[in-house]
């Protein structure tokens, strides 16, 4: 089975970038306008082919969703774009950054937060949020703001 297909856009896509993006972190424009390649990319447990050549570009600020059956791999993909879990081919790019040579700066352009977080089951989502942007070293109106957008 193929992978997971992408939703349709966000109308207000468009929208623009908050500051925060805008900073001297963020991507170049030439990254920006590709923040996230996919090229080509398998997933495989054991003899099971979770993903299967998957291949998918997304420019800034756009808002997809992925949408398919269970197990169709959409929680895959979104574990090797966030690189916890490494393709078995093909490539990620996020923000000009391979997510194989450079995971960590590939977690610096993203936000990840799992359907499922097992440690704070019971927390609400914008205390966790703000908990994990405090582990980062975020901080009053940074903060704030992180968490608005």
């Amino acid at each position: 089975m193929k992978g997971p297909s992408l939703g349709g856009r966000h109308p207000e896509a468009a929208a623009p970038l908050p500051s925060w993006i805008a900073s001297a972190r963020a991507p170049t424009l030439a990254a920006r306008a590709r923040m996230i390649q996919v090229d080509h990319v398998s997933k495989s447990y054991g003899r099971t082919r979770a993903v299967d050549d998957v291949s998918f570009q997304l420019r800034a600020p756009e808002v997809v969703g992925f949408l398919g059956p269970n197990r169709a791999g959409k929680s895959t993909v979104l574990r090797m774009l966030s690189t916890w879990l490494a393709p078995d081919s093909g490539t990620i790019t996020v923000a000009g950054h391979d997510a194989r040579t450079s995971p960590l700066s590939v977690r610096r352009s993203i936000g990840y937060l799992p359907e499922h977080n097992a440690l704070y089951e019971t927390m609400r989502v914008d205390r966790f949020l703000a908990f994990v942007g405090r582990m980062h070293g975020l901080e009053g109106a940074r903060l704030s703001e992180r968490r608005a957008w």
